[in-house]
C-alpha cells in the first residue's frame, strides 16, 4: 500500500474517533448518572489522539506528494 492510502487511513481513523468521543460527551451530559473511569479516560484522551492520527494521517499524505 503506497503512504498516501496509509495517510487517508490514519485521517479516517482519527476523524471517527473524534466524532465517538464527542458522540460520547453529549450522552454523558444528557445522563445524570456519574460515568466510568473507563469512560472519563476515553474523554480525557480520546480527543488528543483522534488529532494526533489526523495530523499524522495528513503528514504522511503532504509527504507522500
Amino acid at each position: 500500500m503506497e503512504k498516501g492510502g496509509i495517510g487517508q487511513i490514519l485521517a479516517l481513523v482519527g476523524l471517527i474517533l473524534l466524532l465517538l468521543t464527542g458522540m460520547g460527551r453529549q450522552q454523558a451530559r444528557r445522563q445524570r448518572q456519574r460515568p466510568s473511569p473507563g469512560f472519563l479516560l476515553l474523554q480525557r484522551w480520546g480527543a488528543y489522539a483522534a488529532f494526533g492520527l489526523l495530523l499524522a494521517g495528513l503528514l504522511i499524505m503532504a509527504l507522500a506528494k
